[in-house]
């Protein structure tokens, strides 16, 4: 199993001394380490299971010119000969006053998030679960095929530690789900189809599982017998795994404080200002979603918030790293992520995306987007890419569609969002979305 807390709080301050003792003006310690128990499905059948245990040491170091330096090891028997390697390269990258490791800051007394019944299932009850899914979805409709499926339940202890003081560590463990496949009906192959989902607590998992199974299969099956769709500009659905491709994931990397500074986020200047429809909030969720509680602290050590980014429309935030925080003059917020392979990065771990309550579906037609293939430019908020697994809704009917491609701009599509749905789903455990409507989009036919 993992160490405890205390012992990897301990490994990580005993680097941090042996940096300082060779030379390191600031450095910082990162460390996780995971245990995990994988079952995984391939072509219709049990695979594999495999059992791993790892564990990972980021040591980031800043001279007193501010360069930067970073190296990895996976033994802490190592981490003075890795300091070493960190300064050399440190010594070597270019000088910036602005750069240094960030001063401590109160991080919650949060409980860790471990479940002690989901560490008690067995490899061989894991593989029986998993292989019960192959079971279940043949009784669902025999014309499904699993390419691929992993459920793996995972626990890990982080800890970082500083020489300015920073000091946090926390302990999770989940259990992941997920299944890549589609549906074959003679010469009718359909779309490959993919679904994910990740919870904390034991007593979930067979409804997770019963949920991710029927999504699934009805995703695939939907895929079949499709019609070629009509051009037309009209309504679009995005069912969350769209949303978050289409439009969040870029919205995440414009509201970066540091694509603002450099000029490259339509963003720039417009704090208070009015960028979504009214009613439309994104938050981002901080170290307590309801059903998926996270690290109380952030990449660099720094507490998580939650906070609105987006309120009734007007912008509210940006996301920060330590260095940005510096840049702006601004009180540091949590926003950074990553893992000890490398250094902080900007970005939420936990957000929502809320709205006005409507049928979705309503006054069609109205294309239902499940999955979008193509890419959304971050900075001008072009997007243009296909529809995967389309279905046009008009009323009761649902008819599958292929050959759609759909481009507008993200920025002029957060101001025509006219609602969300009531439903939600939770991706990865911690993004909790709706599926939203979008006025007036461009659907072009292949």
């Amino acid at each position: 199993m993992t160490p405890t807390r205390d012992a990897l709080l301990g490994m990580c301050a005993e680097g941090v001394r042996q940096a300082v003792d060779v030379g390191a003006y600031q450095v910082e310690i990162f460390a996780d380490s995971t245990h995990r128990t994988k079952a995984t499905l391939q072509n219709d059948d049990l695979s594999e299971v495999e059992i791993s245990q790892n564990a990972q040491f980021g040591i980031r170091v800043v001279t007193a010119d501010g360069q930067s330096g970073f190296a990895t090891t996976t033994r802490p028997d190592t981490l003075r000969v890795t300091a070493e390697e960190a300064i050399a390269m440190a010594r070597s990258g270019p000088a910036d006053p602005l750069r240094s490791l960030a001063e401590p800051r109160p991080i919650a007394d949060v409980p860790d998030a471990v479940d002690p019944m989901l560490l008690d299932i067995s490899p061989q009850a894991l593989t029986e679960q998993a292989a019960g899914v192959l079971v279940n979805i043949r009784d669902i409709d025999e014309r499904i095929r699993v390419e691929r499926g992993n459920l793996e339940i995972e626990s890990y202890t982080v800890a970082i530690v500083s020489s300015t003081g920073v000091q946090g560590s926390w302990r999770g463990a989940d259990v992941s789900f997920s299944l890549m496949g589609m549906a074959i009906d003679g010469d009718d192959i359909g779309t490959l189809t993919a679904d994910y989902g990740r919870l904390r607590r034991a007593r979930a998992l067979p409804d997770l599982i019963h949920r991710i199974q029927h999504r699934f299969a009805e995703t695939c099956l939907s895929s079949l017998n499709v019609r070629r769709g009509e051009s037309a500009r009209c309504a679009i659905v995005l069912a969350p795994q769209a949303l978050s491709q289409l439009m969040l994931r870029p919205l995440m990397r414009a509201l970066s404080a540091r694509q603002v500074r450099e000029g490259r986020s339509p963003f720039v200047g417009k704090m208070d200002t009015i960028v979504a429809a009214a009613g439309v909030d994104l938050i981002e969720m901080g170290a307590q979603p309801t059903e998926f509680p996270l690290t109380p602290f952030d990449r660099e050590g720094m507490p998580r918030q939650q906070r609105p980014l987006i309120a009734d429309g007007a912008l509210r935030g940006y996301l920060w790293s330590d260095y940005e925080a510096r840049a702006a003059n601004v009180d540091v917020v949590g926003n950074t992520q990553g893992s000890a392979l490398g250094p902080p990065m900007i970005g939420p771990l936990g957000f929502t995306l809320n709205g006005p309550i409507l049928d979705v579906f309503a006054d069609g037609p109205v294309l239902l987007v499940q999955r979008f293939s193509g890419s959304t430019d971050a900075v001008s908020g072009d997007f243009s890419g296909v529809v995967k697994s389309g279905l046009m809704v008009h009323g009761d009917e649902r008819v599958p569609v292929s050959a759609i491609t759909i481009a507008g701009n993200l920025f002029d599509c957060l101001k025509t969002i006219s609602g969300v749905s009531s439903h939600r789903q939770v991706l990865g455990g911690v993004a909790d979305l709706p599926f939203v409507r979008v006025e007036d989009v461009s659907i072009t036919a292949g």
